[in-house]
């Protein structure tokens, strides 16, 4: 957050400092999935309809908490498309809500800083969209 701040890209309101606060005191999950590993914006290929229409990377695919691929769940869905989501995939406990959340700051910041030093416009506000998207809107 502190290097985001420090090129002007994104000052973490105090709303991120309490999540990762929040999520310090979480005991260690022992759930487990089959998970993507590292799904974030730029793994996600979109139609042209908008629609997402592929998954691409699986090179971390991995048996991990589920939480690891919901981080899209906060970065990129708007509290509308989050009601849709758990519509179709059913109810998810606060403390995965919680974890996924986390995680998606740190994706969405390491995405903001990798576009701002290689000059992807585009990828750099999509970033500090999904940061505002997490820190601001409610499950």
């Amino acid at each position: 957050f502190a290097t985001l701040a420090s090129l002007g890209l994104w000052t973490a309101p105090p709303a991120a400092l309490a999540l990762l606060d929040e999520a310090e005191h979480l005991e260690a999950s022992t759930d487990e999935a089959l998970v993507h590993g590292d799904l974030h914006v730029r793994h996600v290929l979109v139609g042209p309809d908008g629609r997402p229409s592929a998954v691409i990377d699986w090179g971390d695919l991995a048996v991990a908490d589920p939480s690891v691929d919901l981080s899209l769940y906060w970065s990129l869905l708007d509290s509308d498309g989050r009601s849709a989501f758990t519509d179709s995939y059913g109810a998810i406990s606060e403390v995965r809500l919680l974890r996924a959340r986390v995680l998606a700051l740190f994706l969405n910041t390491v995405l903001a800083l990798y576009a701002a030093e290689t000059g992807n416009a585009a990828l750099r506000a999509e970033a500090i969209a999904g940061l505002n998207r997490t820190v601001r809107d409610s499950p």
